[in-house]
């Protein structure tokens, strides 16, 4: 197997590693989005709208069942441990791939912006155009431009790869804060209506 054959499938194995579960935790965020974003905008129509979420898939089981019972339904519903588990399998695959890309990043970081402009300047037509080299330093440097939006620590941050950062307008703190806020909200409902009456 050539070398070009093996950064080749490295590349993929990166990316498949951590494309599953981002791509979950998307439509899991933009459901949630689209429901408290859908209630507020049917109060005021005046309101310019600032960004434009799909409707959720027809025939989805989960929203469905929450469109009768307010923007909160759905996430009442949810599996939290599950939810809970996601997260941590999407931290662990990014950290991981942050780990896995770090000794490529660095071409990105002292030449690609020089070369590429910023790393969401690339079009398809100079993306397929890369060397296998310049296309892992490209996926090295989106992930961690993902990591800094979720809040995972990178080689800027000094601190070890893939640590939670303190930032509480990251996506993950905010995931994190409303799983735990629902997951407690749900475990008191369920302790309160199994209580016997006094």
């Amino acid at each position: 197997m050539g070398l070009d054959a093996i950064s080749a499938s490295r590349s993929k194995q990166v990316v498949a590693s951590i494309a599953a579960p981002y791509r979950e935790l998307h439509e899991l965020l933009e459901r949630c989005l689209d429901e408290i974003e859908g209630d507020q905008m049917e109060e005021d129509d005046t309101r310019p709208e600032t960004r434009r979420i799909p409707p959720p898939p027809e025939g989805d089981a989960h929203m469905d069942a929450a469109r009768g019972g307010g923007p909160f339904a759905f996430l009442e519903e949810l599996p939290w441990g599950d939810v809970d588990a996601h997260i941590g399998g999407f931290e662990n695959a990014l950290t991981r791939a942050l780990f896995a890309t770090a000794p490529d990043f660095p071409l990105w970081e002292h030449w690609g912006e020089s070369r590429y402009v910023d790393e969401f300047s690339v079009s398809t037509e100079r993306l397929a155009q890369m060397s296998e080299a310049w296309r892992l330093a490209y996926v090295g440097r989106l992930l961690r431009t993902m990591a800094l939006f979720y809040g995972l620590a990178t080689e800027f941050s000094g601190t070890p790869l893939g640590v939670r950062t303190n930032d509480r307008e990251s996506l993950g703190s905010v995931l994190r804060g409303v799983s735990a806020t629902v997951g407690d909200s749900i475990s008191d409902n369920q302790t309160t209506e199994q209580l016997p009456p006094s």
